[in-house]
């Protein structure tokens, strides 16, 4: 800085000259001064301008995307109704999933845990069906079981696929009495009865098969002693018819005797009086003849009656 007094060069900082000691004109110091100051107040006021226009920004970007976020979990929320009513469980998982993943809101994985529950009752209901519906009662009364311990029970599902099983079992239970295969059905019962100790209408059954089975084996025997005596009496006829035919060509004969000896009684039958005894090798004329009510041939000698068995070589005593 020049001095206005001597002309010296004094330093810029300087308030008095170094040569003359006069004060020196600090205008220009003051201005340069001042000029650093004014320049940073208006920086700090840019800093301010920036950080306003990025907040702004900023908000206006969330807002934005906080737009396009409700809309898309509004898509889904959409979608996921429709998939519902549909009960298409894989894409109503999904989309939970999705929803989760956009939200972070934990009710969505609860509800894929509810749709896999919920999923797997319905497998079990139709597994439970088609096991009743192919006989396999065992599997059914088990899976059964397993549905009524359940935390959520469908209460009358349950009690609907009871009925049917109830149903389809007596249903069995007849086909095989009708075809005799009662052990089958006792076994069945037994099983189920395994599975099921207090089941009041599984005892009832199998009180009814065993009942069904003595009826039946009584009838079988039955039915065996009136074909037994059936044949007997068809043997009986057909031994009579050959003892009349015997006896009918012995008529207007002599005969002789085979055995040792030979009662002549008063009628045709050992419970008649023996009149006499003949030997073997006596002739006896055959007057007549019958066949008495046991089968045998007896002879009429005129005099008495003596049986066939004492000529035919049958006796030999």
């Amino acid at each position: 800085m020049r001095c206005n007094n001597c002309g010296y060069e004094n330093l810029d900082t300087a308030s008095f000259c170094e040569n003359c000691g006069s004060k020196l004109n600090n205008t220009y110091n003051e201005i340069e001064n001042s000029y650093p100051a004014k320049k940073k107040s208006n920086a700090g006021k840019i800093i301010a301008i920036i950080v306003l226009i990025g907040v702004i920004i900023a908000a206006g970007i969330f807002f934005v995307f906080n737009g396009m976020k409700n809309k898309e979990i509004k898509k889904l929320e959409s979608s996921l109704e429709v998939e519902t009513l549909n009960k298409n469980y894989e894409s109503m998982k999904s989309l939970n999933k999705e929803l989760y993943d956009l939200t972070g809101d934990k009710k969505y994985l609860s509800e894929i845990e509810r749709i896999n529950s919920i999923k797997e009752s319905e497998e079990n209901l139709q597994n439970t069906k088609d096991s009743i519906e192919n006989n396999n009662f065992e599997d059914a009364l088990l899976a059964l079981k397993d549905m009524e311990s359940a935390e959520e029970v469908n209460e009358t599902e349950v009690s609907n696929l009871r009925k049917k099983l109830v149903n389809r079992l007596n249903s069995q239970i007849t086909s095989n009495n009708e075809s005799g295969e009662y052990r089958a059905s006792a076994t069945l019962l037994n099983n189920l009865l395994s599975i099921e100790p207090e089941n009041e209408n599984f005892k009832n059954l199998l009180q009814s098969v065993n009942d069904a089975e003595a009826a039946h084996n009584a009838e079988v025997q039955k039915q065996e002693a009136e074909k037994k005596a059936q044949e007997r009496k068809a043997k009986q006829n057909a031994n009579k018819k050959s003892l009349t035919d015997i006896g009918a060509g012995l008529v207007g004969k002599t005969i002789y005797v085979s055995a040792q000896t030979a009662n002549i009684r008063s009628g045709p039958g050992t419970e008649y009086t023996n009149l006499y005894t003949i030997y073997k090798g006596d002739g006896v004329y055959v007057a007549s003849y019958t066949v008495n009510s046991k089968g045998i041939l007896w002879l009429n000698t005129g005099d008495g009656w003596v049986s066939y068995k004492n000529f035919d070589g049958s006796l030999k005593y």
